[in-house]
């Protein structure tokens, strides 16, 4: 197949997004298709790790969405793909246009509404909500990451699949237990979006004083949280994989996102926890995980509510102390690797194209 990949993201940096996507890409050539990645970025650097699909095309955010689309119509005529695949995003003309011509399979990551709701001005959530029929009616297939998502679309007769987030395991190695006096926590974001939790992080910080926080990402909070008070909170800004790794193997424990009840969802699969769990690192979240829908005994799942923390101080306590200067066993997360997920994905592809070309 020839797989034409459209996303809406900055693609310059290094992110969660950008990493889940070359995992996608590789996967997908690995098995012998071709790919060819077309993107929407307010700056025309590419990270490194997306070079794997060969050429890719730009359009830069000089120019509003409408009119950037448009720029991209055109490349992907030109390229003739068997299949385009897009994450979720806002309804634009453009693709319209492409879905006349090639088949458009999306993947749903949340409940847009609620979280363009929560995330964005009114009328941006009003233009999405207008419009996302428009697009919806016109798409192939979907790909949802979570059961819960799945259900919020039955509306819908397109062929429907879950799949949740993987992580290419092969890039990953377990990293040495740590052997640290007090407790040292790691949390990994790539924006203070409310549904991160950032501030249950500077609550968990506040009641356990003994304990280390470490946060990565562009997470410049509200006065209100005076998060650089707590001396054992520090913050380092965005980092790329090599250069936070270290922080990876001095941490305990990891934090995933603790604040999805904003975005109304209570099942997901986050990127960032994947990757602690990749290098071996028990976890804490706030939201049931799609993997691991029975529990694992080094997942830590708080209530997904606004005073979560306070609800959970001894289970939390309970919980870093119990896996202090330990790692979990590789064998437990084996399911999560991008390569059979990918497999998935692929198989859905074809029964689209078989759907309409028979």
């Amino acid at each position: 197949m020839k797989i034409a990949y459209i996303i809406e993201e900055d693609v310059s940096y290094e992110s969660g997004v950008l990493k889940k996507l070359a995992a996608q890409m590789q996967a997908w050539l690995g098995e012998g298709h071709q790919v060819k990645f077309f993107a929407l970025s307010p700056k025309l650097g590419v990270w490194s790790g997306l070079n794997i699909a060969g050429e890719v095309i730009l359009s830069p955010i000089v120019l509003t969405n409408q009119i950037r689309a448009v720029k991209l119509v055109k490349p992907i005529e030109s390229w003739q793909p068997d299949i385009v695949y897009m994450r979720l995003g806002l309804y634009n003309p453009s693709w319209i246009k492409i879905a006349a011509s090639f088949p458009i399979v999306i993947e749903v990551n949340s409940d847009d509404l609620s979280e363009r709701k929560a995330s964005h001005n009114y009328h941006s959530w009003l233009y999405h909500r207008l419009t996302r029929n428009i697009f919806f009616r016109k798409v192939g297939g979907m790909v949802f990451v979570t059961h819960e998502l799945a259900d919020k679309f039955n509306q819908y007769t397109q062929p429907k699949i879950v799949i949740s987030n993987g992580i290419d395991l092969t890039q990953y190695y377990p990293l040495p237990a740590p052997s640290n006096s007090n407790p040292r926590l790691v949390f990994s974001a790539t924006n203070q979006s409310v549904w991160h939790g950032i501030d249950k992080v500077y609550q968990m910080a506040e009641h356990f004083r003994d304990w280390q926080f470490d946060l990565i990402g562009n997470l410049d909070l509200p006065p209100e949280y005076a998060i650089n008070n707590l001396p054992n909170i520090k913050l380092y800004g965005r980092l790329a994989r090599d250069q936070y790794e270290s922080l990876m193997a001095a941490a305990d424990i990891g934090i995933g996102s603790l604040s999805l009840h904003h975005n109304n969802m209570q099942e997901a699969c986050v990127l960032k926890v994947r990757e602690y769990l990749a290098y071996g690192i028990p976890t804490i979240i706030g939201y049931r995980d799609t993997d691991f829908l029975t529990s694992a005994p080094f997942l830590l799942q708080i209530p997904n509510t606004p005073d979560s923390i306070q609800k959970s101080l001894i289970e939390i306590k309970s919980f870093v102390e119990q896996w202090k200067g330990k790692r979990l066993d590789r064998n437990k997360i084996n399911h999560l690797d991008a390569r059979s997920k990918e497999k998935q994905r692929l198989g859905f592809f074809e029964q689209i194209l078989n759907n309409i070309f028979g």
